[in-house]
């Protein structure tokens, strides 16, 4: 475990060992103005980076250290400059992306700008200019959306939290959006990349607000393969226009079917997402089709036989959400060749067959919660009742 902190004039770092219950002499990284201020994090790349302000140079500075190495052992400082004067300034926030890319949210010394930087590789960093007013700024990644926003206080003193947003491929950033309106400081929130759900909090010297936020699933391209003859096949993403003829320009008119195991097959045109459904391809080939992705899906299944389809991953039978227990073991079957194909995994844009031995509700998650209580239940054999003529 590391820390970082600014000490008189000089930023120091220090280090403990597990069980965490002493820390080391103080290492100096550098010396600084008594204003100035640092931040540490550690990287993909197994070292361990400190990013620090210096008012005096009015630049900023970064060292790393290898995991492993000597504790004192640091790199040489790399400066990150504008170009101009004026840059450095006691204000920074640290956070990296999956792919390694390392990105600070930082307040200059000349005026309030505000700036991002990004450490693309050893010692290779850009600047980026956000807005020129602004304070205490904050960095929020999302691997999943390929988003960066940085967020912050809109002026000294205590007004609107603000935010400007733009993709990690393409560092073009929004004008400032009101996030909290009010009399606010100090905005915090997670310090890991999020997902699909964030909460902001902020405050001033009487109150503490917050906001929840849930983002938009982003748009994923999809290609299903298929193959001559009759196919059980899903859709795993929201698609503006669910016809399936639409979908796959190899489907054969009129031979699309859901089943309810209370009524039987129905001939269908559009595809719903969850359902499984039977369709004849006059020819092998692939789809391709584009939608919103989706990453979690509640099922209502039926007591007995059930056509299902899976999300826009990969899950397996034993992370899904089956908390009444209705899942018969050994009964989640897939059509491959000709023939049903028992399975272990509900792959995307496939579909199955599943008994449920009474009516209930399963969830399909990409990111399924840890279940610690194992399953026990008998199997059951797919029933002869269960087909389709010409299949």
């Amino acid at each position: 475990m590391w820390i970082a902190s600014e000490n008189g004039s000089n930023i120091i770092v220090k280090h403990s060992d597990y069980p965490y219950t002493s820390f080391s002499s103080q290492i100096i990284i550098a010396g600084t103005n008594s204003d100035d201020i640092s931040a540490i994090i550690a990287m993909p790349d197994a070292t361990i980076g400190i990013l620090w302000s210096n008012q005096n140079d009015e630049v900023f500075y970064y060292k790393y250290h290898v995991d492993g190495a000597n504790e004192s052992t640091w790199s040489a400082a790399e400066t990150i400059t504008n170009g101009g004067t004026g840059f450095g300034d006691d204000h920074v926030n640290l956070a990296v992306s999956s792919d390694g890319k390392l990105y600070a949210g930082v307040k200059t010394t000349d005026g309030s700008d505000m700036y991002i930087l990004v450490r693309n590789g050893t010692n290779s960093w850009t600047t980026h200019f956000i807005d020129g007013s602004g304070t205490r700024p904050m960095i929020i990644l999302s691997d999943y959306h390929r988003t960066i926003s940085l967020v912050y206080q809109d002026k000294n003193g205590g007004t609107n939290i603000v935010y400007s947003e733009a993709s990690m491929d393409n560092l073009v950033f929004s004008s400032r959006t009101t996030l909290i309106a009010g009399s606010n400081w100090n905005v915090s929130s997670t310090k890991q990349a999020y997902t699909n759900e964030l909460v902001f909090i902020a405050s001033n010297a009487s109150t503490v607000v917050g906001i929840f936020l849930k983002g938009n699933s982003p748009q994923q391209q999809f290609e299903k393969t298929f193959t001559s003859g009759w196919n059980i096949v899903g859709m795993p993403s929201d698609v503006v226009d669910s016809n399936y003829l639409g979908l796959f320009p190899n489907a054969e008119n009129n031979t699309l079917y859901s089943y309810d195991s209370g009524s039987g097959y129905s001939n269908e045109l559009h595809i719903t997402e969850g359902n499984g459904y039977w369709v004849k391809f006059s020819s092998s080939g692939s789809a391709v089709f584009t939608g919103d992705a989706l990453n979690t899906n509640d099922l209502d299944l039926a007591s007995g036989w059930n056509l299902i389809s899976g999300i826009s991953c990969s899950v397996a039978l034993d992370d899904v959400t089956d908390n009444s227990s209705i899942i018969e073991p050994g009964t989640l079957f897939g059509f491959s060749g000709g023939g049903y194909v028992a399975s272990d995994v509900i792959e995307q844009g496939k579909g199955y067959w599943i008994y449920a031995n009474s009516a209930g509700t399963i969830t399909l998650d990409c990111n399924p919660p840890v279940v610690t209580l194992a399953k026990s239940r008998s199997a059951a054999q797919i029933r002869s009742d269960v087909r389709l003529d010409d299949r």
